[in-house]
């Protein structure tokens, strides 16, 4: 308990500290001197090509089971058989269809696929009833965006869920989401996850408050919950991209009527210690992490007016998120990232409100609003948690 209460007194103390250095820099630093938008994009091209980002798509929607389930698969013959008879024996009374899109594998996955669709089509797979529909896609290898889009192109669900291939739904995790967005007419039900590691040992948990959410307080990542089949139709994850989820957060979450929570753990994930979130520290391509924010921002900014205070909030949090993905890259490309951004974030002064707003964040706005790089940098440290 010293411990613990310790380690919050520092972490309040370093919050308090940062955000009074960087209070007193924006009080007293003069104009700072900007970088348009043109030239920042071309050195950051420099660091690393952009690719075009298309976050739109069309889908075929034809519901004829409760719940569409889609599993993007590579090279997951560790895994792929207990995530396809944990999703199997959910015992619910919904229907299912379980869409595996195997991307290209060079290990055995595609194999064990194959047996585990013939065990079904021939009635030996263990199923509590819920698996009605089952089909494999097998693709050349282009990543978990577009192994998951190809997924989306047909929609056979009044509801869709995200599931990776590593991963295990907790029992009775659909029965619990789906009557839970029924219930209360939620477009999204998101419930509580928890984090293992490779011997299956918890080594951490996501717990949500029940009830109404706003859509900013659902987590980012795609697993864990279901969607209403319509607010997915017309989009697409970014492919060739890292950080692809991103997407949930500007292109789909803010289009949301009504979303619920649940506190019970629906889901489990494999804590991958070597994956992107650690690849990209070193890495040139971490860049994109500023190509992919301009772009959703722009998709959101078209088709809402509605900025709550909540928003204002996740993009300010973004901001910081983009520099603790860049830092180890130096001061010049998160310079020329933080004048790139700051154009798409500027786009939407006067929208939305900032009452209740923390004051670290105020502080960053102001930061951003007046081009002071050396304040953002303070601002986005990972010591403030922003």
């Amino acid at each position: 308990m010293v411990y613990l209460a310790l380690k919050k007194l520092i972490k309040l103390s370093m919050r308090a500290a940062f955000g009074l250095a960087a209070a007193v820099r924006l009080a007293f630093s003069g104009k700072s001197a900007h970088i348009s938008e043109e030239e920042a994009f071309k050195k950051l091209c420099e660091a690393y090509p952009y690719k075009e980002i298309s976050v739109s798509g069309e889908s075929v929607v034809s519901p004829e089971y409760d719940l569409q389930i889609i599993v993007p698969a590579y090279n997951a013959e560790k895994y792929i058989e207990k995530c396809v008879l944990g999703i199997a024996e959910q015992e619910t009374g919904f229907s299912l269809r379980l869409v595996i899109i195997d991307d290209g594998s060079s290990d055995k996955t595609g194999e064990i696929l194959k047996r585990l669709l013939k065990d079904f089509n021939g009635g030996r797979l263990k199923n509590a009833g819920g698996l009605k529909s089952f089909e494999v896609i097998h693709r050349q290898n282009g990543g978990a965006a577009a192994a998951r889009n190809e997924g989306l192109e047909k929609i056979l669900g009044r509801y869709v869920m995200f599931c990776d291939a590593d991963d295990v739904l907790a029992q009775g995790a659909v029965e619990r989401l789906m009557k839970a967005a029924i219930s209360s007419g939620s477009d999204i039900a998101e419930g509580s996850i928890s984090a293992v590691d490779e011997k299956g040992k918890v080594c951490d948990r996501f717990i949500h408050k029940r009830g109404e959410l706003s859509p900013m307080e659902l987590f980012g990542y795609p697993f864990g919950k279901v969607f209403k089949a319509e607010l997915l139709k017309n989009i697409r994850f970014p492919e060739g991209y890292w950080f692809e989820d991103s997407v949930f957060k500007y292109c789909v979450y803010p289009f949301a009527k009504k979303c619920i929570g649940l506190d019970e753990i629906v889901y489990s994930y494999l804590r991958n210690y070597g994956g992107v979130s650690k690849q990209s520290l070193k890495s040139p391509r971490a860049v994109t992490t500023f190509y992919l924010t301009a772009a959703l921002w722009q998709y959101m900014a078209e088709r809402t007016e509605d900025f709550s205070m909540e928003i204002r909030k996740q993009l300010l949090h973004q901001l910081a998120v983009n520099y603790r993905r860049t830092y180890l890259l130096g001061d010049e490309i998160n310079i020329y990232g933080f004048f790139y951004v700051r154009e798409s974030y500027l786009a939407f002064s006067g929208r939305g409100g900032f009452k209740g707003l923390p004051v670290l964040y105020r502080l960053l706005d102001r930061a951003v609003v007046k081009g002071d790089f050396k304040s953002y940098k303070l601002l986005c440290r990972k010591e403030l948690y922003l």
